[in-house]
């Protein structure tokens, strides 16, 4: 009956057991055994790969690479390769790794750390049902032993999705009820299988509706994330197995729409919390000839009040060289992929990339992975040196308050609890092309020191210091910076001691210098304003916008 109900099920593909199939596999697969285990995308020496293996080594002190040989990607190249010459060797070479880590946990009792760790038993669970399916369709040959081996991993990873109380409530629940449906779909009648198509329907209701806003917004607080989760639904509901699921078709919808708001004019996408400033390959909207040449009724605001992002950027029409954006962050729903980017924002003008966050640099613990989730890497306010920790009792949802159009002027308003019971309210005012004001008012009952922090994008090189701070991109452009408040200035670029400041993410892993400015004072409530723009007159007509929407009176300053 298990051999009928495997050749008769849906098709389990590479793509949709999420199985990464690249030109070069064949190559990848030898290389795995020559020189190493490499996850995809990590830079990293190769771990030579024999078996027996020691499935519990932790060589780089990097959990990440842990859970990435836990969820076998080193099956991805060797199954890549079957799939391109259908030597059956490449499968063979799958099995023989399959049943070590059979043997290692099951046969022989010992433990991993990661042996059960949730995303990694989804994408175990995928590859399970991909083998069983080519193993009862004949496409390769197995004694009944080593089918028993297989249907017995099929019985334990069913087991362990099919616990609630295991299931990831992140973005690695889709993964878990992805591979228990992959897997149920290929040998239902194995008996930790009853009841998974129902199981997978309601949770996978209410995981997406906890993932995600009304809006169709990514709640994990990463522009980056919302593209990831977009994506791999998309690709779990290409297998056809979620065709009565018609609550993820509407949502989908509308978070496909929303990618267009995540990135830059030239289609990088935003790094607020986990992301890396990595190009998409994206389609505009379409839009009016018209807006081809820059006008003042060819930009758009979109407030996303209930998720907690304000976006004003150029018409979709108007060329990357002459497009404006400003992207405004006030989200704390999950704490899954936060940063302390609380307030903080990124600008675009005139064709580049000016203030920017620091990315995620990596998940491995070090330095610079303590840098960027220090709330000083961030275009936002930092209270007396320190970094709270985030936790589910901080949480505030959306911190977005107001967000409109003012003629050729825009306004965005949010405010956040802080900690120690200090109140932090942020104006932006924007004018594409022409400025930025950014205005916070910080209200406590005690003494603190407050530094307002900006990070350019790593091109923008400080040219003085001196009256209107200029900066001078590689491009030629320059940006004229005024602070309004009195506070003490410093300047740092890749600076390591005493800490860290001044870097940016490049790419996974890889973390470049840039221009950071802090601007501190001290008191119980302070007020902090700097302005940015292209020439003096702009800053001028910025402090002007400032004097008409922020308290004239100035806060005490008791601390130098």
């Amino acid at each position: 009956m298990l051999a009928q109900q495997a050749k008769h099920a849906l098709p389990v593909t590479a793509r949709n057991a999420n199985i990464a199939v690249t030109r070069a596999a064949i190559t990848q697969a030898r290389q795995l055994w020559e020189t190493g285990f490499v996850p995809a995308g990590r830079a990293v020496a190769p771990w030579p790969f024999q078996l027996p293996l020691d499935w519990n080594a932790d060589p780089f002190r990097d959990r990440n690479w842990r859970y990435q040989l836990h969820a076998w990607r080193m099956l991805d190249p060797l199954l890549g390769a079957w799939e391109q010459t259908g030597n059956t060797r490449y499968l063979d070479d799958t099995l023989r790794i399959v049943f070590d880590w059979y043997e290692f946990h099951s046969a022989r009792d010992q433990k991993s750390d990661y042996e059960w760790y949730d995303m990694a038993v989804g994408l175990r669970a995928m590859k399970l049902a991909y083998l069983l399916q080519r193993a009862f369709r004949g496409d390769v040959q197995l004694d009944d032993a080593e089918k028993a081996k297989l249907l017995h991993l099929a019985w334990l990873h069913a087991r362990s999705l099919m616990d609630e109380r295991l299931l990831s409530r992140g973005n690695h629940g889709l993964f878990q009820l992805h591979g228990l449906l992959a897997l149920c779909n290929v040998v239902p009648s194995i008996g930790t299988c009853a009841g998974a198509r129902d199981f997978v329907k309601t949770e996978m209701q209410d995981l997406l509706l906890r993932q995600f806003s009304f809006e169709g917004v990514h709640l994990e607080n990463s522009p980056e994330y919302h593209f990831f989760v977009y994506n791999t639904v998309k690709r779990f509901m290409d297998s056809g197995w979620y065709e009565q699921f018609e609550f993820i078709h509407d949502l989908m919808e509308r978070v496909g729409q929303n990618r267009v708001w995540m990135v830059h004019p030239d289609k990088t996408i935003v790094t607020v919390g986990d992301s890396e400033p990595k190009s998409v390959n994206i389609e505009w909207p379409e839009s009016p000839d018209s807006c081809r040449d820059l006008k003042a009724s060819c930009y758009l605001l979109r407030n996303f009040s209930e998720s907690g992002y304000a976006i004003v950027r150029s018409d979709w029409a108007v060329p990357t060289q002459n497009a404006s954006m400003l992207f405004f962050m006030g989200m704390f729903f999950q704490t899954g992929h936060k940063l302390p980017d609380d307030l903080s924002f990124e600008w675009f003008d005139q064709g580049e990339r000016i203030l920017t966050n620091a990315g995620k640099y990596s998940y491995s613990k070090g330095a610079f992975r303590d840098y960027v989730t220090s709330t000083a890497a961030h275009n936002t306010v930092e209270i007396d040196g320190r970094t709270p920790k985030l936790s589910k009792a901080s949480r505030y949802g959306s911190a977005i308050t107001d967000a409109r159009a003012m003629g050729e002027t825009f306004l965005i308003r949010g405010a956040v609890p802080r900690e120690e019971g200090i109140e932090q309210e942020r104006l932006v005012l924007f004018r594409p092309q022409r400025w930025l004001a950014i205005a916070d008012v910080l209200q406590g009952d005690t003494l603190h020191e407050f530094t307002q922090w900006f990070h350019f994008a790593r091109q923008w090189q400080l040219e003085n210091t001196e009256g209107d701070m200029r900066l001078v991109s590689s491009s030629g452009r320059t940006v004229l910076v005024r602070h309004l408040s009195g506070a003490q200035l410093v300047a740092p670029r890749g600076q390591k001691q005493p800490k860290l400041q001044g870097w940016v993410t490049e790419s996974y892993g890889t973390m470049v210098d840039r221009q950071a400015f802090g601007f501190t004072a001290g008191g119980r409530s302070v007020r902090l304003v700097t302005l940015f723009g292209f020439d003096e007159a702009a800053l001028d007509e910025a402090s002007a916008a400032v004097a008409l929407h922020v308290p004239a009176t100035e806060p005490s300053s008791d601390v130098n």
